[in-house]
């Protein structure tokens, strides 16, 4: 298959993984586990990103359905980043959340959200140009989510500001347990797909 093409939008078995797997993330919000650890939210984040990249590496069905999707799908679902980062700093200047998350978080979700479609242009990556472009925003993507989760555990754990609290609640739960290990695992396919021959 030539470098970050196909002809299909993600499978009925790839969107029945993300709706358990959503499933599963409001189920353990609701239960109050969160709450009561909130040191369960880096396990589980890290926990489906392994998994993730485990399953994908040990090939068979699911790796054939996740090759066979169009990369520009993938890229475009980025694109919700950049509401997400609208709200961040949006209850940032509520005094919501610590301003040094949001000043950390909001404005690279709406950059990496807003150029999620610049990227998908580039595609398919038929040029070392195109691929480049890809790349850069692949691993912009990834530093940003970084920064945003390393800043949140360091004012859970570390300073322990109350207002992170709000990590064991709706909506704002989905981020870690959801989003953020989806958004980790697509710049990985990308990346991946890249590379291939």
């Amino acid at each position: 298959m030539p470098k970050g093409t196909a002809t299909l939008a993600p499978s009925s078995h790839l969107l029945v993984i993300a709706v358990a797997w959503l499933a599963g993330a409001v189920g353990l919000v609701i239960s109050g586990a969160i709450t009561a650890a909130p040191f369960l939210v880096p396990v589980a984040v890290a926990s489906t990103i392994a998994a993730g990249i485990v399953a994908y590496r040990r090939g068979g069905a699911l790796r054939v359905h996740v090759d066979r999707v169009d990369l520009r799908w993938p890229v475009l679902l980025h694109m919700i980043r950049a509401p997400i980062g609208a709200l961040i700093l949006f209850d940032m200047s509520r005094g919501v959340i610590p301003e040094l998350f949001g000043r950390r978080a909001g404005p690279g979700d709406i950059a990496v959200g807003v150029l999620a479609v610049i990227a998908a242009m580039a595609l398919p990556a038929r040029s070392p140009t195109r691929r480049v472009v890809v790349t850069v925003w692949c691993v912009f993507g990834i530093a940003d989510l970084a920064l945003a989760f390393s800043t949140a555990q360091y004012l859970l754990f570390v300073v322990r500001d109350p207002r992170l609290a709000l990590v064991g609640q709706l909506p704002y739960a989905l981020l870690p347990l959801f989003v953020v290990p989806i958004m980790i695992l697509t710049h990985l396919l990308v990346l991946s797909r890249l590379r291939a021959p």
